[in-house]
């Protein structure tokens, strides 16, 4: 994920390509999950001149971004 600019690195292994989990291959990762990501795979959409972005959440990427910026959302990694 990106917030003005600077990558933002999710903690822990990438997921197996071999055999990815159902929905979204970051939800065990990512702080924001919500329930349709551990059901569906999110679609591919363009966000700017080529470049894409696959998440549920998209529509509020603004607020996640700067919860994003806080330490302590990643440290409450939902299980």
């Amino acid at each position: 994920k990106k917030t003005e600019g600077t990558l933002i690195s999710i903690e822990g292994s990438p997921p197996d390509l071999v055999d990815p989990p159902k929905g979204c291959r970051f939800s065990a990762r990512c702080p924001f999950k919500i329930k349709v990501c551990t059901q569906e795979e999110p679609l591919l959409v363009p966000v700017g001149e080529n470049h894409f972005a696959a998440c549920h959440r998209l529509d509020e990427i603004a607020v996640l971004q700067e919860k994003a910026k806080e330490v302590d959302t990643w440290r409450k990694i939902p299980s």
